[in-house]
């Protein structure tokens, strides 16, 4: 983590997303306290495990902006999702744990597993959309990158990549993808998608204000 933060703070003056296994986030939250860079971080992320001192070293480093996680093996269908952001009585919302350590801007992550559950993910989408102000989106890698070895070796990388971004980005305000010798794949589908939105007639957030 430390030498990939000397790197993108050495060559690159913009907002990025610090994310690994926690011991990592943990050391890089140190790191960019210690180095002042904490203004730059969009931390990845709030969500229903996260540590009691990963949650102090985030309030102490006053971070800003944060990626909500909303998947939990207990709350997958979308309406358990959305009652994972807002509460349900049982667990505190996700977005209000954020507010309280002070994070202003957030960005939800609905969290594909696999193919099937992209569906999961488009309602959910909806959900959040027609529920919170906030952007909302996922990360579609998850499913092509981890799919079963065999399922990988009949399919066309390209058409699989760009199957399920173009899916999953329809109604997604932003897509993590990855790994990042994808990305040319991953740009020129995000481009074509994009393109169609923008001939619609109705935006989609209306579109989706309109079906709830």
């Amino acid at each position: 983590m430390l030498k990939y933060l000397d790197f993108i703070l050495d060559h690159y003056d913009k907002p990025f997303i610090l994310d690994g296994y926690v011991e990592a986030r943990i050391a890089g939250l140190k790191y960019v306290i210690e180095h002042g860079s904490v203004d730059r971080i969009i931390y990845n992320s709030i969500n229903p495990i996260n540590t009691r001192e990963e949650l102090q070293l985030i309030e102490k480093a006053k971070i800003k902006h944060a990626v909500i996680f909303d998947y939990d093996p207990s709350y997958i269908t979308p309406p358990r999702r959305l009652a994972l952001l807002t509460g349900d009585g049982k667990i505190e919302g996700l977005i209000s744990k954020a507010k309280k350590l002070g994070i202003q801007n957030l960005l939800i992550d609905v969290v594909p597993t696999d193919i099937k559950s992209l569906g999961e993910v488009i309602e959910t989408l909806l959900l959040v959309k027609a529920t919170y102000p906030y952007p909302a989106g996922c990360g579609p890698a998850n499913v092509s990158y981890y799919m079963a070895e065999y399922l990988k070796k009949e399919l066309d990388e390209k058409v699989l990549v760009s199957s399920v971004d173009s899916v999953a980005q329809l109604f997604s305000d932003f897509l993590f993808y990855g790994p990042i010798e994808r990305s040319e794949i991953a740009f020129e589908s995000a481009f074509i998608v994009e393109e169609v939105k923008e001939g619609l007639s109705v935006p989609i957030y209306r579109m989706v204000m309109s079906i709830w």
